[in-house]
């Protein structure tokens, strides 16, 4: 497992931003580079004055490297990578972990979210875990029992449907994480006809402990497929320090394509629901009773003239000389090389 750092550059002229990170990763297959697919997240900090640092990892047998980023006119150049390590400095077992979230919370280190995995014998739980950046593991954060899955797929996340996002506040005081889709317990995963209560789980960064559980319902699917079909909460980007959200949905529908949407959302208002085990009441077959998260729709990647891919990552760039801030997203090819890659 490998993550890609880069910390502590100062944007140029010409708009130059250095430090932002995507993957790049190669099939056990193509290990002579002869096919490339990029599967990553991306996040970011962006520190005082003009530094600019952003991060991207995925999973498996992958590369990764740091891109230098120009906006004007658009281009990058790969520059660097690290290499994940467990708490005894030893790269982490193959398939032991499915990172997906990453995020550089204070000068020095950098948490990380990985899915997990339901499906297996015995299953893996997800986690929120703390490392420096030289890529040891320096810290696990407790996750509530509610997330770990039972191994009979009844309770816990559900396969590839856990935590996905990884955001910081501003002030650095508080780490956020949400599941993709409703834990088994919770609801119905998303469908055409049903939408879904994804939990949003909050840390207070010290002492690194769960503070609170909010839910955001992420939308039905939204597109009739002619096969499978899928819509989930894939990326969180924290506005402030009270709670406020850019929130990115990415559905796939089999036969037509991507449908990305952005949502602004906040936990203002909205049902601390840590203390509940379960959302749905199967006795009545519904769910219990509380405040969702608020939510407003910000822009439909459609809108603006473009064929989304699997878009998944999501942050905030460097401010373009004209005052307008930019955002940055990238998709995730899944090794299938007719998929763009950014």
């Amino acid at each position: 497992e490998t993550v890609v750092v880069h910390v502590d550059h100062r944007a140029q002229e010409g708009r130059r931003a250095k430090g932002v990170v995507v993957a790049e990763t190669l099939k056990q297959s193509d290990r002579d580079g002869a096919a490339h697919g990029v599967a990553g997240q991306v996040h970011c900090w962006l520190g005082p004055g003009a530094h600019f640092d952003q991060l991207c990892l995925d999973h498996g047998d992958e590369r990764f490297r740091v891109i230098d980023i120009v906006y004007e006119p658009f281009d990058v150049a790969f520059v660097g990578v690290v290499t994940l390590l467990d708490e005894n400095r030893m790269p982490f077992e193959k398939d032991s972990l499915d990172p997906e979230g990453i995020v550089l919370a204070r000068p020095g280190f950098l948490f990380i979210s990985s899915e997990g995995d339901a499906e297996e014998d015995p299953p893996i739980d997800p986690f929120v875990n703390r490392f420096n950046l030289e890529g040891k593991q320096t810290k696990a954060l407790p996750v509530p029992d509610k997330f770990l899955p039972d191994g009979a797929e009844t309770y816990g996340i559900r396969d590839n449907l856990a935590f996905e996002s990884l955001t910081v506040s501003p002030d650095r005081r508080y780490l956020y994480t949400a599941v993709e889709n409703a834990l088994v317990q919770d609801g119905p995963k998303s469908t055409l006809e049903t939408d879904t209560p994804s939990r949003v789980l909050q840390y207070k960064m010290s002492p690194g402990r769960p503070q609170a559980e909010f839910v955001y319902v992420t939308s039905r699917i939204p597109v009739v497929p002619d096969g499978f079909a899928d819509n989930g909460l894939v990326e969180l980007v924290a506005l402030d320090n009270v709670g406020t959200f850019l929130a990115l949905e990415r559905s796939y529908a089999s036969g037509v394509g991507n449908t990305i949407v952005l949502f602004e959302t906040s936990t203002q208002g909205a049902t601390d629901v840590s203390g509940l085990d379960a959302l749905w009441d199967e006795g009545t077959d519904t769910p219990v009773a509380f405040d969702a998260m608020s939510k407003r729709l910000v822009k439909d990647l459609a809108d603006l003239g473009v064929d989304p891919d699997n878009v998944e990552g999501m942050t905030f760039g460097p401010k373009l000389a004209d005052g307008r801030q930019t955002l940055i997203l990238v998709s995730d090819n899944n090794f299938n090389p007719p998929y763009q890659e950014y």
